[in-house]
């Protein structure tokens, strides 16, 4: 009788817990019962996390089992998470730039060059520019020049950001892998510290140095860029009074040929200054005429001192009016004259009065304040500076 009555009491202790117990997934399958905190986290699931790892979660506890699980890919695609898989960039560290040279006349900023020989087996190359701009940062792909037995990638430096550190990658491709060399890491202020900085470098080559930072130093103030580091850091206060030109006031050739023509007539001029200045011929076409008619011939003596005729048939829409964009001139440029007249694409005949203009003539004709006055000034310094070392 006392056996059969502790038997009943272990009976009624093992029913008493039953309202604790838990049903959990178990290897087995669902409904299995254990003990609460004793999960076997058996159904997991899987997400993915962007980076070639997904992680690891138990559907009936949330428990992370593991947080970065490697995935593993089948025709390219995680078996688990269902992730893609990205192809892997693979580093060929013979990938490197031969040299870096600067261009200061028809632009501002540098040729990026590697020989032919470093990509010779790979199917495609580019170079990869990352740099800051006042958006945030910019990646741009550059394909490539050939020049004897280089290749080379051009990258242009807005004045303002002349102090700005500009990533150089090269990248290439075979057989669907895509690779890429060390980075390098350039700007425009510190190469021509070092160009100051050689033995070989003339009083005209330091007087253009010193006036392309002082443009920038300008550009940053008026553009409100980056004035923590100015381009001019690099230099001493001895090196700008003694090879930066004397501020001079602009001149202006404006002149206007009348010939009774108005089938385009001249509205208004602006200069943009940017890696090279441009220079923006606002005009409206009369009344009857199609603009796709039109045609904008600017004639000039290039840089090497040809007579030139540039022809601009693509026009920039400004309301009713158009704006033709020319940036044939140089740095040393600045105060050449050309020739802009309006031609009728059908007939080859002139439809407009010619225009005698010159950039400089811009900052002459538009007196300006404050830091676009000072801007102005460094911009006439950098043309006069241009002049002297590369020729007038």
């Amino acid at each position: 009788m006392k056996k059969l009555i502790s038997t009943l009491l272990v009976l009624a202790m093992v029913f008493a817990m039953l309202p604790t117990l838990a049903l959990v997934g178990s290897a087995e399958g669902e409904g299995a019962i254990v003990l609460p905190g004793d999960c076997f986290h058996s159904r997991l699931s899987y997400t993915d996390n962007g980076n070639g790892t997904h992680t690891v979660t138990c559907r009936d506890c949330n428990a992370v089992i593991n947080a970065a699980q490697n995935c593993t890919y089948s025709s390219g695609v995680c078996t688990l998470c269902g992730a893609t898989e990205t192809p892997a960039e693979l580093i060929d560290n013979s990938l490197t730039f031969a040299t870096i040279n600067l261009q200061l006349e028809s632009y501002i900023g540098a040729d990026f060059f590697f020989l032919k020989t470093k990509v010779a087996d790979y199917d495609s190359y580019f170079v990869r520019f990352t740099y800051p701009t006042a958006d945030g940062s910019v990646t741009e792909d550059v394909q490539v020049e050939a020049y004897s037995k280089y290749y080379y990638a051009e990258h242009q430096v807005a004045a303002k950001e002349m102090a700005d550190t500009i990533q150089a990658t090269i990248y290439a491709t075979k057989n669907g892998a895509t690779y890429h060399g060390p980075t390098t890491e350039w700007s425009l202020m510190n190469a021509m510290r070092t160009n100051m900085d050689k033995s070989t470098a003339t009083a005209a080559a330091k007087g253009l140095y010193v006036a392309i930072l002082n443009y920038g130093e300008k550009a940053q103030y008026h553009f409100n860029y980056n004035t923590e580091l100015l381009a001019t850091s690099v230099l001493t206060a001895a090196e700008i009074s003694t090879y930066l030109p004397a501020a001079r006031n602009a001149v202006s050739v404006d002149a206007t040929t009348s010939n009774g023509l108005t089938g385009v007539t001249f509205y208004k001029m602006a200069l943009s200054c940017g890696p090279c200045t441009v220079l923006n011929v606002m005009f409206k076409p009369g009344t009857g005429v199609n603009i796709s008619d039109v045609e904008c011939h600017i004639s000039y003596t290039n840089r090497a001192g040809v007579e030139t005729e540039d022809v601009i048939d693509e026009f920039t829409p400004s309301g009713t009016r158009y704006v033709a964009l020319f940036q044939g001139m140089t740095a040393k440029q600045l105060g050449s004259t050309m020739q802009i007249t309006f031609y009728s694409k059908t007939t080859g005949q002139p439809i407009s009065e010619t225009r005698t203009y010159s950039e400089e003539s811009y900052i002459a004709d538009n007196p300006a304040t404050g830091t676009k006055a000072a801007l102005f000034t460094a911009l006439v310094q950098y043309a006069d500076a241009a002049a002297a070392h590369f020729g007038s």
